[in-house]
């Protein structure tokens, strides 16, 4: 059987274990807690921006300093041992054309300046069924709109989660998620190594105790600390950012 028949075959299924998903799965708040500051100490500053979906939001934990968005800045900061100033940009619900235009009208009159752009986006593009080709072409006005706001930045794509992990998910809708974000997910890897300015970081499987947060489908707080320390060893590693100083016992990796 080939995939499209495939698809549709388990239709009907995948419809009803969709909408029962959504009714019994909590809806978690974003964390709270301020989303721009200073992280470190020593200049000239690294002016990050992070952008993205509800788990950059920080979905998962309570505190915006325990998610992905607080921790990474923090380690990125220890590792070059220079400050770095950050701002997020993240809602719950964002696919990459509501990215889009959620950070246009934020632009709309001065885009900030920044040195790396961190991009969380593609959870919400697979369960909407988004075709591989029109979410590239989403990435790519995304790139546009990044590019011309910091020519000279760079910029470090987040890749999808492993969504056939995620506890909250049945079978087979949890295998069909999963294929189609291991989908999206690769089409990004070769987008991305294309073009010299851009990374791509893959998200290894979340299994263990903190991992996930209750509702089985974000992020727990060991899941946004492993992430954060994820992003921060990419970054630092990124030519002519800093190099890093060598680690010092005891200090977060």
């Amino acid at each position: 059987m080939s995939p499209l028949l495939f698809d549709l075959a388990l239709a009907p299924l995948l419809m009803l274990q969709g909408r029962r998903v959504r009714r019994i799965t909590p809806l978690l708040p974003e964390a709270a807690g301020p989303r721009e500051g200073v992280a470190g100490r020593g200049g000239p500053a690294l002016r990050v921006l992070i952008a993205g979906d509800s788990s950059a939001a920080g979905v998962g934990v309570r505190c915006l300093q325990d998610a992905m968005a607080g921790r990474f800045p923090a380690l990125l900061a220890a590792r070059l041992n220079r400050a770095v100033s950050w701002r997020l940009v993240a809602r719950t619900g964002l696919t990459a054309s509501d990215l889009l235009a959620t950070l246009r009208a934020e632009w709309s009159a001065d885009a900030p300046a920044f040195d790396v752009a961190v991009i969380v986006v593609g959870v919400n593009d697979v369960t909407a069924r988004r075709p591989v080709g029109g979410w590239l072409s989403d990435l790519q006005a995304l790139r546009g709109l990044l590019a011309g706001a910091a020519p000279a930045a760079r910029i470090v794509w987040s890749g999808l989660p492993p969504m056939h992990r995620f506890p909250v998910l049945p079978d087979p809708l949890r295998a069909y998620l999963g294929a189609r974000a291991r989908r999206l997910d690769t089409a990004l890897a070769r987008w991305v190594a294309a073009d010299p300015a851009m990374s791509h970081l893959p998200i290894p499987d979340l299994e263990g105790e903190g991992l996930m947060a209750s509702d089985g489908f974000h992020p727990g707080p060991q899941g946004h600390r492993l992430w954060g320390a994820l992003l921060a060893q990419a970054v630092a590693q990124i030519p002519g950012i800093v190099t890093p100083r060598p680690a010092v016992v005891g200090e977060p990796a």
